[in-house]
């Protein structure tokens, strides 16, 4: 019996394949293996969630949306039968002319067509014939084209069965339902590097790496347990629960073409000379320049606020178990988003505060402060109290000359619709706008005011910090040392006289190749302030001791740090320990 070529699956009903792709320009690319056997097992006339429910595929209409972010909708297709290109590649035959091909090859095994015929496909210019090559059979599609003085024949293998394919997603199938999810503000520049002439990653792609990379991880883990266990005789782990990342895209509402003072300064103010710089600067330094405006700050704030919201109810809506099963949801800002994300919290805040005195509660673990079924404070409520009081005690004239808060043209009533589980700022600029906001000053009177509260046996004014919170379980400022749009906070909650300012949190496992002048401090349990070696408790960080974390340098990095500082700003999303600390975080 003569052997067939290029049939990879010869069962009498072949598994289709999904496949999609942005546009024409692009290949099509296979669908996670049980997002194809959901959408071949579905019921005619139904859409299926896929990639882990943050798209929908709608084989009617050929078309694949996302669901909790805006992206390009993405075209659908399936196949059994494809085209061989160059370098293997594998184009999926359209329906019509898979059906003939596929009827031609079901009558050959029959023996009821001649093995010369050739079976003509939808364009008439193209026919299916059966050849041979290497001594094995294989179906080809012949393309005749016939000019005046010439006729030219071109011959494509066809192939019955995609074959095996690898699809790193496939992991995250494996993991348990979400029980973290977290969104992502992107910070400066963002109108620039989603364009798809730059060849820098947008946040989508930035997150869509960072969320595979940790799915990676945390399946690694499970099976490298899974294997310690089967040694030992012990039960089987169960596979961790994922953690989910939205990114929250507010670029557009600044540089839209809707925007009056960007119109102005892009058709009136701009000089025609170099072009192409004078765009950079007005596609990333204008971000930060119109987000210190009351009126595009506000209406930033606003737009973030709305988007969260609402991707958070679709999320909701797929993930129906999500709070009933003790869901946490946590904020990331990058640059710019992390000012973002504090001015999120602070309108979080004063809401907070002005339901505080109609929510009773001691603060303390047995009578905790309640608002709106929210514990403001997990591990050290007391230090709430002081933050409060503080701003309550104050005079107006003694708050005049700054704040911690946005500058908004008038109070933002919406909020997000969740406490933060944790808050991580990214690259960070805050501890400069805090700076120019003109904050310090206030979280040092509320730093005297709590230890005339505390009637502290010491005259040293410098025994403790700020009790300043914000409402956020934890949070973390990381810090790349080469970046230099990262700024420490931690400095600001203490005295402007202090000379006992602790050095940076080191994030990650202590490394012998760290820079000997790298004044950074040792590895401590960021979760159990009495194992640190620090003197210093950050009641901002919440359940952690620290605010500030910094992440570890490389052997050379002194050497290289002006070079590195180019980088540096757009490396935290694929950086291994933030990786690792944010797969601890999520889990915990």
């Amino acid at each position: 019996m003569t052997s067939w070529k290029h049939i990879t699956d010869p069962s009498p009903s072949p598994s289709r394949v999904w496949f999609s792709r942005i546009s024409s320009e692009n290949l099509w690319c296979p669908l996670r293996k049980s997002d194809c056997e959901r959408l071949n097992s579905r019921n005619p006339g139904t859409k299926v969630l896929v990639e882990g429910g943050r798209a929908t595929a709608d084989p009617e209409n050929r078309v694949i949306r996302y669901n909790f972010y805006s992206s390009p909708d993405r075209e659908l297709t399936s196949g059994i039968w494809f085209e061989r290109k160059e370098k293997d590649e594998l184009i999926p035959i359209s329906a019509i002319e898979e059906k003939i091909i596929e009827d031609y090859y079901q009558r050959i095994l029959e023996e009821k067509i001649s093995p010369t015929e050739e079976v003509s496909l939808e364009n008439e210019s193209y026919k299916v014939v059966l050849d041979k090559s290497g001594g094995k059979r294989c179906l080809r599609k012949k393309n005749t084209t016939k000019s005046m003085f010439l006729t030219r024949e071109s011959l494509t293998d066809l192939q019955r069965g995609y074959g095996e394919y690898d699809d790193n997603g496939e992991k995250e199938e494996h993991l348990g339902p979400v029980k973290h999810l977290i969104f992502v503000i992107h910070g400066i520049g963002e109108a620039m590097w989603s364009r798809k002439d730059v060849s820098i990653p947008s946040i989508v792609d930035e997150v869509d790496t960072l969320r595979s990379k940790i799915h990676r991880k945390q399946y690694d883990s499970w099976k490298k347990l899974e294997r310690q266990k089967n040694k030992t005789g012990t039960a089987t782990p169960i596979p961790p629960n994922r953690i989910e990342f939205i990114p929250i895209e507010w670029h557009d509402c600044i540089h839209s073409n809707s925007s009056k003072m960007k119109q102005s300064l892009t058709s009136s103010t701009m000089m025609n000379s170099i072009p192409k710089i004078r765009a950079l600067c007005n596609d990333v330094l204008f971000d930060v320049l119109m987000y210190m405006t009351p009126q595009f700050c506000d209406q930033v704030l606003k737009f973030v606020i709305d988007q969260i919201c609402h991707f958070h109810a679709k999320f909701i809506s797929v993930h129906q178990n999500f709070s009933n099963d003790g869901g946490k949801c946590s904020l990331i800002g990058h640059s710019l988003g992390s000012v973002i994300s504090w001015d999120i919290l602070s309108i979080l805040k004063d809401q907070y505060e002005s339901s505080q005195t109609n929510c009773g509660g001691s603060g303390d673990k047995s009578d905790p402060i309640i608002v709106e079924g929210v514990e403001l404070l997990h591990s050290d409520s007391h230090a709430a109290h002081y933050a409060f009081g503080a701003f309550q005690n104050c005079s107006e004239n003694e708050f005049c000359h700054g704040s911690w808060k946005p500058n908004l043209p008038k109070k933002i009533e919406k909020r997000i619709p969740f406490h933060p589980a944790f808050t991580i700022f990214l690259g960070s600029p805050l501890g400069l706008f805090l700076t120019l906001r003109g904050a310090h000053p206030i979280f040092d009177e509320m730093r005297t005011n709590s230890n005339r509260r505390q009637k502290s046996s010491t005259d040293n004014d410098d025994v403790l910090v700020s009790p300043f919170t914000l409402p956020s379980d934890s949070i973390f400022n990381i810090i790349n040392p080469n970046d230099p749009v990262a700024y420490r906070i931690e400095p600001l909650l203490m005295s402007p006289e202090s000379t006992n300012i602790p050095p940076p949190h080191r994030l990650g496992e202590d490394r012998f190749y760290t820079s000997v002048s790298d004044k950074v401090a040792v590895v401590t349990d960021l979760f159990n302030p009495s194992k640190s070696p620090s003197p210093k408790t950050f009641p901002l960080g919440g359940k952690s001791n620290r605010v500030d974390i910094q992440i570890q340098g490389k052997v050379g990095d002194e050497m290289l740090q002006y070079v590195n500082a180019l980088s540096a700003h757009s490396s935290y999303f694929t950086n291994d320990d933030v990786i690792e600390f944010l797969v601890k975080c999520g889990n915990d």
